[in-house]
């Protein structure tokens, strides 16, 4: 088998001006201004699963994942279904993003069936095996055949068979990915509302091991909830928005009560939560000057919720909003647990309060109340839907996540500046829906 062959220099030249066009490069904020291409693994004899480093103007560096297809002179554009089409011209020959074409996802399916091992082709002698892991029966009867999934973040997923996803962690980070480590965890005991972990692909960079990919049932047909709370508040469908709100409370709960079940948590004092509430509001306050106004406020509330006694702390989701969930069926089920790629990995593992991820599905609602037109009835029907996704979940844990409510309203805070935040340097426009949050929840 003739494997495919990579000029590095050419190659780093031409991802120098593209790489931050990807949709998920997480740097956008500053310019590339190097990149290095540590090596990459021959994927059958056209794919090169290939490692780059890139370097920004501000300083900032981060490794991340570039699959690539040789692509021939008469290559059938209309054969590529490309998400995001990252074409390239690098030693004369042309590179096309492999997870863009259904030749590139194809050449994956038998390394996840045999299990295999695929040794480096390596440029600065830091990387190891590609190591691909799989279940019994995990990739039986599978077609090769895939697509890329319609909606790109911070990951690439593709859908192989109709059966089965497949997600590429386009940003490495190091130790096992929560996404992989979640899922496991949560089939062990048998939780209802994730799909069934079928494999995972790792390797090490710099002698530290990192997820490359992770598989996992898809569920083909199943509603995106944030899509499904904006067309409901759009048609006036308040009634069976709410329907779905409490039975999604009730799933977000047991997935609580599994994370807490299979991976252990304790209870501390929510003066400790307190603190680090405290850190990151007051960051973001100093980030943006149009917070300041909020400062005292945000500490006189910070302060009464770090008077709510013992709380039980455990793995939670971390990044939890409409998004984030599917209704398939009738079933609730939580998707993508690996948390912010940006955020330190030690920090995505830590424990914490599951309110964390109760305040972000409350914050999800107001922004699908904005995308819906943000009139009155829709800001009514996404404050209806929030309060029955509590109920739900009141049920189900047996405890009302609105008790305290100063350590809810606190989580919820924190969610909304850095909302504000974030708005502020992406999309300006936007920045009226977490302020307005910051003003009710601080009583403005």
């Amino acid at each position: 088998m003739v494997e495919p062959s990579i000029d590095p220099p050419a190659l780093a030249r031409s991802l120098v001006d593209r790489l931050g066009d990807r949709r998920w490069f997480s740097a956008k904020s500053s310019a590339v201004e190097r990149v290095d291409v540590r090596g990459w693994w021959p994927i059958g004899a056209s794919v090169a699963h290939t490692i780059v480093g890139a370097v920004t103007a501000d300083g900032t560096s981060a490794d991340y994942q570039v699959p690539l297809i040789a692509s021939p002179g008469s290559d059938d554009r209309s054969a590529i279904h490309a998400v995001d089409p990252l074409v390239i011209d690098a030693d004369g020959r042309r590179w096309d993003d492999a997870l863009a074409t259904p030749a590139g996802i194809a050449a994956y399916v038998p390394l996840f069936t045999r299990q295999d091992a695929v040794a480096p082709i390596d440029v600065d002698g830091s990387l190891g095996a590609l190591e691909f892991h799989s279940f019994a029966n995990g990739f039986d009867d599978v077609a090769a055949m895939g697509r890329p999934l319609g909606v790109e973040q911070s990951n690439t997923s593709v859908v192989v068979g109709g059966r089965v996803l497949i997600k590429f962690f386009r940003q490495l980070s190091d130790g096992e990915n929560p996404d992989v480590e979640i899922h496991r965890a949560l089939g062990t005991v048998g939780c209802p509302h994730v799909a069934a972990l079928r494999g995972w692909a790792e390797t090490t960079v710099d002698g530290r091991r990192t997820t490359i990919a992770m598989a996992q049932d898809f569920l083909a047909g199943a509603n995106d909830g944030f899509d499904a709370a904006v067309d409901a508040l759009r048609t006036g469908a308040v009634d069976q928005l709410t329907a779905a709100a409490d039975r999604l409370g009730e799933a977000v709960a047991v997935v609580h009560r599994d994370l807490n079940r299979s991976l252990g948590g304790r209870r501390v004092d929510a003066a400790e939560l307190a603190t680090g509430l405290s850190e990151r509001i007051d960051e973001h306050i100093r980030r943006v000057p149009r917070l300041a106004p909020y400062r005292e406020r945000a500490a006189a509330l910070v302060a009464e919720a770090a008077g709510a006694g013992p709380v039980p702390i455990h793995r939670v989701h971390g990044d939890l909003h409409l998004g984030q969930v599917l209704d398939a069926d009738g079933l609730w089920v939580v998707i993508d647990f690996e948390g912010e790629p940006a955020t330190d990995p030690a920090l995505r593992r830590a424990p914490d309060s599951p309110l964390r991820d109760v305040a972000g599905m409350v914050r999800s609602y107001d922004y699908a109340a904005a995308v819906a037109g943000g009139g009155p009835a829709a800001v009514a029907g996404a404050r209806a839907a929030a309060e029955a996704f509590c109920d739900g979940y009141a049920r189900a844990a047996e405890h009302d996540p609105r008790t305290p409510s100063a350590l809810l309203a606190a989580y919820e805070l924190d969610k909304a500046v850095y909302e504000v935040d974030y708005e502020t340097r992406n999309r300006p426009d936007w920045i009226g829906v977490p302020l307005a949050a910051v003003e009710r929840i601080l009583g403005g």
